[in-house]
């Protein structure tokens, strides 16, 4: 009977050393090279930011993968949900593939809404979730395709003009006394 109790710890103690050995194995795996396809306009910094602790030579967490995907599905930018996937790459570098696929982000809108004096007025606006401040056109196409100034993951809404609904006139709000914009900074 000894020897069966003896037997007996001797195997959970090895089953126990093994787990241990397993879960030292499987912490060791490291984030390989980061992939990231099918943005064509949203900058690779822009889709980065939301893999914060998803980087190369960071140790893998799976959990931290998921929560990788949600926070790139929040920003806004993708038609259907992105995709975060571990690759099973040999090693214990395991490369990481994003897969996005992006949606209109700029949209032009009526708002009405009531002037200083309380006259009804309706504005004409422009809101990209998309925007970049820095991403200048470099032909006449990049304006009228919608490549100018997009990518850069900010958002900004535009007031362009103003119809006074009483008496008919327009105002174009950037050339009046007031200049109505707005740019919110993601962080």
């Amino acid at each position: 009977m000894k020897t069966l109790t003896l037997t007996l710890s001797t195997v959970l103690v090895f089953a126990a050393m093994a787990d241990a050995g397993a879960a030292r194995r499987k912490s060791t795996e490291r984030v390989g090279e980061v992939i990231i396809v099918g943005n064509v306009y949203t900058q690779d910094r822009v889709i980065r930011q939301a893999l914060t602790n998803v980087q190369p030579g960071q140790v893998l967490d799976r959990r931290q993968v998921r929560l990788a995907e949600r926070k790139l599905a929040r920003l806004g930018l993708f038609q259907n949900r992105p995709t975060v996937q571990v690759l099973g790459s040999p090693g214990p570098f395991k490369d990481i593939l994003v897969k996005v696929e992006e949606t209109t982000t700029r949209s032009w809108t009526l708002e009405p809404g009531l002037n200083a004096i309380g006259r009804p007025i309706v504005s004409l606006v422009l809101v990209d979730r998309n925007f970049d401040p820095f991403r200048f056109p470099t032909s006449w196409s990049d304006i009228t395709e919608g490549h100018a100034f997009r990518g850069g993951g900010e958002r900004v809404r535009i007031e362009i003009a103003r119809l006074n609904v009483t008496d008919g006139s327009v105002e174009l709000v950037p050339g009046s006394l007031l200049q109505a914009w707005t740019n919110g900074f993601r962080y």
